[in-house]
């Protein structure tokens, strides 16, 4: 079976996805993998191909001519099954089957719908018209979460359950063997682009005041992550005064040491398919702080507690935090976060499942 992976935006939880099919299924199925480099994509393997032109898709021009690489692609490698990520990708599957009326069965992964982080409006309303389309293109919608098809459901984006199949995000599991230790610090961890979506602005925000409420403990907080919004962020710790105790890192090759090094996992995002990180955080044993979101709600189970991002500064997270200093709470908070991981986030038994959707849809049309 021949499929194509068709993927925009190569960076974050996508592209964690993308090099686990291919690492996985590349046995199984013969892949192509076409991605831009535009948007901060780093570190391409030499073995996918690039079209650029996917990232300008306002440019007649380029669009027209990102889809005429793309109908090549299908045509010279026979391609059987296409598998879209997120929704810009996505859109390039409605203009395939309406302007080049490519036949064959799409798979679509939103990885987070865009139009959950839009408040109501007109440009939320725009936003799920075009999701609609996309989802009305594909045979199957892959959903990450339960959040996520749960989303899909409430804003009529899907109707039906033939359509949707739900595959949880996993990771191998690093065997990691988590101590409570209280050596003073107490040390918090983020991993996430410094994007709009992941909100470093909160993480600052929540950060600088548990500095100042909690002044017997000693913390340090770790944001890890590249983006555009990382140098507005680093300049807005810088001028509160916070070098000490925040640091945003930027890209880390060795984001291992980093969950090894931390004590908890906070997340401040808007919105969230399901995130690799937490899921990793998880597979280390770190409790989690996650904002109230989808993608975040399904993956707590006492193992932390989720907060709403307009009540952060309340009394609750506070007595929260104080939770975790405890030793017998850390400890069950931390066991609690590996068992749901060993439970739910097997990465082999979920390419697994994508590799049953590539069939499925191949058989049918």
């Amino acid at each position: 079976m021949n499929v194509l992976e068709i993927v925009e935006s190569y960076g974050g939880g996508v592209r964690t996805q993308v090099d686990q099919i291919n690492q996985y299924l590349g046995g199984k199925v013969k892949l192509t993998t076409v991605v831009s480099s535009k948007r901060g994509a780093k570190n391409i393997p030499s073995d996918y191909l690039i079209i650029d032109e996917m990232s300008n898709p306002m440019n007649p021009l380029k669009l027209i001519r990102s889809l005429l690489k793309l109908r090549k692609i299908i045509r010279k490698n026979k391609i059987e099954v296409i598998h879209f990520h997120s929704t810009l990708a996505g859109v390039f599957a409605v203009l395939l089957r309406s302007l080049f009326c490519v036949k064959i069965p799409f798979v679509y992964t939103p990885h987070a719908y865009f139009s959950e982080g839009l408040e109501p409006g007109t440009k939320k309303k725009i936003c799920l018209f075009v999701e609609r389309l996309i989802i009305k293109t594909a045979q199957v919608v892959v959903h990450v979460s339960r959040d996520e098809e749960g989303y899909a459901y409430e804003n009529g984006l899907i109707n039906g359950v033939k359509k949707s199949r739900v595959v949880l995000n996993g990771v191998r599991d690093p065997k990691y063997i988590r101590e409570y230790k209280d050596n003073g610090v107490l040390n918090i961890l983020n991993v996430a682009r410094a994007t709009h979506q992941k909100n470093p602005r909160l993480f600052i925000e929540i950060a600088k005041k548990m500095i100042e409420s909690m002044p017997e403990i000693q913390f340090k907080f770790i944001f890890a992550g590249d983006g555009k919004l990382l140098e507005s962020s680093r300049k807005m710790v810088e001028d509160n005064g916070l070098s000490d105790s925040i640091d945003f890192c930027g890209y880390s090759s060795n984001v291992s040491d980093l969950y090894k090094q931390a004590d908890v996992f906070l997340s401040t995002s808007l919105y969230e398919g399901l995130p690799y990180s937490v899921v990793e955080a998880m597979s280390f044993k770190l409790p989690l702080i996650l904002s109230d979101v989808v993608g975040h709600q399904s993956l707590i189970d006492k193992n932390g507690f989720l907060f709403d991002i307009n009540q952060s500064a309340s009394i609750s997270m506070k007595k929260r935090v104080m939770n975790l200093k405890n030793s017998k709470r850390y400890i069950e908070f931390s066991m609690a976060s590996y068992r749901k991981f060993q439970k739910d986030f097997d990465v082999a038994e979920k390419m697994n499942e994508i590799f049953n959707i590539y069939k499925g849809v191949n058989k049918e049309l």
